[in-house]
């Protein structure tokens, strides 16, 4: 019985890690993917300003 519960318990801390990890991972992602859409933003607005002083 003790020897369930040990193993139960560490399948547990697995899953766990597991699942963290795949949040990092996706919030990294999404983190990447907002800074690309502003930076291509920025680029946007820098290259419509070099347009009117032109």
């Amino acid at each position: 019985m003790e020897k369930f519960i040990i193993t139960a318990f560490i399948v547990c801390i697995i899953i766990s890690t597991v699942l963290l990890l795949f949040v990092i991972v996706s919030v990294s992602k999404n983190k990447t993917k907002q800074e690309r859409e502003l930076e291509d933003r920025e680029q946007e607005e820098f290259m419509s300003s070099l347009r009117k002083t032109e």
